[in-house]
């Protein structure tokens, strides 16, 4: 963790993530916005599983979805999104808690950065 100071990274450590003000610029985080509402708007959700992002310990780690999607783009939903017959509850743009891992992946001109935006 070069470059960040004892205090940062002992709170990236307590906490699992880290809060940067001003890492990126505003035309940064733009571009990925951007990026990211293309990737789920030419998502077709029957081309992906239903699977659910969890913070909870093991729960990705037995995921094939999720273990080798370090250079794929995956989409995962909020635990609620599906309805009993595995239909979205809401516009897929607001079920997914998480797009992950390679987003630059496909892009003509991805950004010069890898970041999660929440």
């Amino acid at each position: 963790m070069a470059g960040l100071s004892y205090e940062q990274q002992q709170k990236f450590r307590s906490d699992g993530y880290l809060v940067v003000p001003s890492l990126f610029s505003a035309s940064d985080c733009e571009t990925l916005r951007h990026r990211c509402c293309q990737l789920v708007d030419d998502m077709k959700l029957e081309e992906h599983p239903r699977t659910v992002f969890s913070t909870q310990p093991g729960r990705q780690a037995n995921d094939d979805y999720f273990m080798t999607s370090g250079d794929k783009i995956r989409y995962f939903f909020e635990e609620e999104a599906f309805d009993e017959n595995g239909k979205l509850k809401v516009d897929k743009h607001l079920s997914l808690n998480k797009i992950g891992h390679g987003i630059g992946v496909g892009s003509s001109s991805p950004p010069d950065c890898h970041a999660v935006l929440c």
